[in-house]
This record gives structure tokens, C-alpha cells and sequence, in this order.
């Protein structure tokens, strides 16, 4: 699964960025690199 981790300017309020990430979905549920990511279904940039 494709999502994008979100890059947050906390000074401003904005999100500034955005990074691509690959993510396996285990036995356990989803192995991801980071708590905050978004699929690409709920987030359009």
C-alpha cells in the first residue's frame, strides 16, 4: 500500500510537504516507518 507522510510546519500550521511510503501489511496489522501516515484514499494533496 502507498501512503504519504505528512511534513507539518508547526510555526505556521500548514503542511509544507509530504513524503512517500510503502507499507506491508502483516499478521499484526500495517508495518510502517512512521504513527502518522495517511492512505492515499482518505488524503488528496
Amino acid at each position: 500500500m502507498r501512503v504519504f507522510e505528512l511534513i507539518f510546519d508547526l510555526r505556521s500550521r500548514k503542511v509544507v510537504g509530504y513524503e512517500e511510503k510503502i507499507v506491508f501489511k502483516g499478521n499484526k496489522g500495517y508495518f510502517r516507518e512512521s504513527e502518522f501516515l495517511i492512505s492515499l484514499d482518505d488524503f488528496i494533496l
